[in-house]
């Protein structure tokens, strides 16, 4: 007869079984990787992204400086906003299905600004 212990181990290995398959089977390939180019003193991040029907990319974020986003060989700056205490701005960013550059916009205000979550509605309207 098992005891309480060795029912609750086996318990704790059965889980953690389950939880190391689950991250195994929901892993994603590596598909391409797209990078921003600070002019200046210049900083980005991104940390959110989403995908329209036609599979244009949306992407959310902060960055400071000065910053190129179109990630070709164009150039689109944007200059964050100066505050007393910060530098830091949001930016949405949207590519093509070809990860071409389409637009950025920036959001400044005299609070801490950094998108840190994107997603579109039914109609594909972009909410941070």
């Amino acid at each position: 007869m098992l005891l309480k212990s060795q029912i609750n181990n086996i318990k704790i290995i059965f889980f953690l079984f389950i939880v190391l398959y689950s991250f195994n089977v929901r892993s994603q390939d590596f598909i391409w990787a797209a990078n921003t180019h600070q002019q200046t003193y210049g900083y980005s991040g991104i940390r959110s992204i989403v995908t329209d029907s036609k599979g244009n990319i949306y992407a959310t974020g902060a960055f400071g400086g000065t910053v190129d986003f179109d990630p070709g060989p164009n150039n689109f700056s944007l200059t964050a906003m100066p505050r007393s205490h910060d530098y830091t701005n949001t930016f949405i960013l949207k590519l093509d299905q070809n990860r071409n550059f389409l637009w950025v916009k920036q959001i400044n205000s005299n609070w801490v600004d950094r998108g840190t979550s994107i997603i579109l509605d039914k109609d594909e309207n972009v909410i941070i």
